[in-house]
This record gives structure tokens, sequence and C-alpha cells, in this order.
């Protein structure tokens, strides 16, 4: 599976034990498409690679391995069958209370274990929780994809602009890299995952007849419609 022209998914095994894994295999070949980014990708990827070797965390996706060839860097992680978030969310349209809280409280177990660690993901979204299961009930997520996180410890504050735009924090906006920040960034994405999960919509996305997204965020223009909202419980 193509993740996109830089970055494959494999499926492996291990002879001696017939165990199931995925295997993201980076062409570095690409790496100097970046240019003067090519530094920093690679970055990103060692950054991936050494924060979850030190993890081990039922929801947290685990690396297992990483091995280097001179094409490629090949990270051997868990398998996870259930698919991203954003996909059941898509099926579904969107998931009643009690699925919602049941996935929203793993998520937050999880980013609690990461601030716990002086780890900050910064990019968390539904397309990095993946599904354990096809059960939505039962399944645990996992959280992925590690290459915008960052160590920190308790006084220290981080200053790069990234993320997702639609999942970005308003802070993180409103310093464009040059303020700083601390770990709340995960917990305003984990609201906006939680919103999706109740309606099956963003809270802030761009069309013809609205404000700007970063307008949109940084003054909290988001609502709860009526027809959306009405049989959701009130905090």
């Amino acid at each position: 599976m193509y993740l996109n022209a830089i970055v494959k998914i494999d499926f492996v095994f291990f002879l001696d034990t017939w165990d199931r894994f995925a295997m993201k295999i980076i062409a570095k070949k690409h790496f100097t498409n970046f240019g003067p980014q090519a530094a920093a990708f690679n970055q990103n990827i060692k950054n991936e690679c050494s924060i979850l070797q030190g993890l081990c965390h039922p929801c947290i996706i685990r690396i297992h391995e990483v091995f280097d060839t001179p094409n490629t860097l090949n990270i051997i992680l868990d398998l996870v069958d259930g698919g991203e978030l954003f996909d059941r969310v898509i099926a579904h349209g969107q998931f009643d209370e009690a699925t919602s809280k049941f996935l929203f409280r793993q998520m937050c177990i999880g980013v609690k274990y990461l601030h716990d660690r002086s780890i900050t993901h910064r990019d968390l979204k539904p397309e990095n929780i993946l599904l354990a299961s096809s059960d939505t009930n039962e399944t645990l997520i996992k959280i992925t994809d590690f290459g915008l996180s960052k160590l920190i410890n308790e006084i220290s504050l981080m200053k790069t602009f990234c993320g997702t735009p639609n999942y970005i924090a308003p802070e993180v906006l409103a310093n464009r890299g040059a303020g700083s920040y601390t770990n709340k960034v995960d917990v305003w994405s984990l609201g906006v995952i939680l919103y999706i999960c109740l309606v099956g919509y963003p809270p802030f996305s761009e069309s013809p007849d609205t404000p700007p997204l970063s307008e949109q965020i940084l003054k909290g223009l988001y609502t709860f419609p009526d027809e959306f909202w009405s049989e959701i419980s009130a905090p």
C-alpha cells in the first residue's frame, strides 16, 4: 500500500513466530526532492523512530525494529487491521455518544501517557488514530504518526509552526513559529476530533461563504447547530 510517492506500507511476518507486522518503507531517493527541506524531512523520520522505540502503551503504535538499507529506511510497526478513525467516521457518518466516549477516552489516555513523558504529538487528527478491529464499539485505538512530535521538558516551550490546519490550536496559528506553545495544543486537537466523532463534520472548515480557516480558529467561530446537536447531551 502506497501512502504517497515517498512512503509505502507492506505487511511482513517474523519467520520464527509468524506474527504479522506493518513495515513502513521510506525511499531515500526522494529526500533530495525536498531541496533545503530534505534534512528536515529526514529528521522528522528519525524523530518518529526515536520517540516510538521508547514507548510501550496499548494506545500507542509501537516500533519493533528499524533497519537501514542503501535505498530505504524500514520501520517495523504494530499491524493495526481496523483502518483509520477518519475512514470509520466517513463510513458511519457519526458515532453515538457511548461509542464516541469509548474511543475518546482511549485517545485521552494515550495522550496523557505521551504528555507524562514530555512528548507532544502536535498533529493529532482522525487519520492518525488507528483502530485495531472492525467493531467500533469494542476496538482498541492506536495513536500513530509521530513525525511532528517533539520531546520537551517541563519548562521548555515549542516554537515550530506545524500541524494539520483543521486541527491546529489557535496559539500555534497566532505565533506562526515566532512565539511558543505547550502540550495543550494536543488537547485542542482532541476536542476537534471529539466534535467530529459526535456529528461527522469538523467545527472548522473553509467554504466560499465562511471566513478563512485561520480566522475561524483564532476567533473560535464554531457552532452547535440544533439539527446535529439536539440529541447530544449537554456538558
